[in-house]
């Protein structure tokens, strides 16, 4: 992700199923953000609503 773009991703928020998989979520968004530039992030636990789903991010951009 090019650091303009990174710098219009005000917060991040990822919902993981599985906590257990966060650390291969880390690797996965430390591959797509640009080192330096990534913006804050809130990682955590819940049950998703469609439960076969592994992941739900929510992202508001800045423009």
């Amino acid at each position: 992700m090019s650091t303009a773009v990174s710098r219009r991703l005000p917060a991040p928020s990822i919902f993981l199923s599985d906590m257990s998989q966060a650390a291969a979520m880390n690797e996965v968004w430390d591959a797509w953000v640009t080192l330096g530039h990534t913006p804050p992030r809130a990682t955590v636990g819940a049950t998703l609503a469609q439960r076969e789903k592994l992941i739900e991010v929510v992202i508001v951009a800045a423009v």
